[in-house]
C-alpha cells in the first residue's frame, strides 16, 4: 500500500492522459494522501503583475476516478477543475482538503463537504469560481481569495478574507 503520493509540475494538456493514469494508480493502490500541484511554482503568488491570471489558464479536469478513491484521508490539489459526479458517494476517510486555484462551485464544494463525514480541515485560496456565492452583509464579495476557510461538515462555511468574515451557504 502506498501511503502518500505527491506530484509537482507545470501542467500542459499533453499530460492529461498520463495524469488520468496516475489518478487511477492512486485509486488502485489505496493511497491515503494525495498532493497534486500543477502550478509550476505559481502557487501562493500575490503578485499584481498578471501572475494570478495563470491560475485560470490550462487547468487539468480531474477524472471521475478521483471521486471513487475511498482511501483518501488528505487531498491537496492545485490548479485543476473539480466536478464531482451527481452520484458521488463521498470520501468516507477524508479528513483534510486543500484547494489552491481550483475551479469548483459552491454546490460541488457542498457535496464534497456533506459526503465526507470525517472532514476536519478545509483550506482554499484562489478558488474564484465560488465568487457568485459569497456575500458579506448582503454585499457580494468581489475578490474571493481566502486566507482561511473553516468547516465542521456544516452547510454554512465561515470564510476569512482581509480580516472580514464571509458566509458561504451550501
Amino acid at each position: 500500500m502506498v501511503k502518500k503520493f505527491r506530484m509537482f509540475f507545470c501542467f500542459d494538456d499533453r499530460y492529461s492522459s498520463d495524469l488520468i493514469e496516475w489518478i487511477e494508480f492512486v485509486k488502485v493502490k489505496g493511497v491515503g494522501e494525495l498532493v497534486l500541484d500543477l502550478s509550476g511554482n505559481v502557487r501562493h503568488s500575490d503578485s499584481t503583475d498578471g501572475d494570478d491570471i495563470r491560475w485560470e489558464m490550462n487547468k487539468f479536469r480531474m477524472p471521475n476516478s478521483l471521486f471513487s478513491c475511498l482511501s483518501l484521508s488528505s487531498l491537496d490539489l492545485t490548479r485543476c477543475i473539480l466536478e464531482p459526479l451527481h452520484d458521488f458517494k463521498g470520501f468516507k476517510a477524508l479528513r483534510s482538503v486543500a484547494l489552491y486555484g481550483v475551479t469548483i462551485n459552491g454546490v460541488q464544494l457542498g457535496e464534497i463537504i456533506r459526503r465526507s463525514p470525517l472532514l476536519e480541515d478545509l483550506t482554499m485560496s484562489y478558488c474564484e469560481s465560488l465568487k457568485p456565492n459569497l456575500q458579506y452583509k448582503g454585499q457580494v464579495c468581489d475578490k474571493p481569495i481566502f486566507n482561511d476557510v473553516s468547516s465542521k461538515n456544516e452547510a454554512t462555511l465561515l470564510l476569512t478574507h482581509d480580516e472580514l468574515d464571509y458566509e458561504l451557504h451550501l
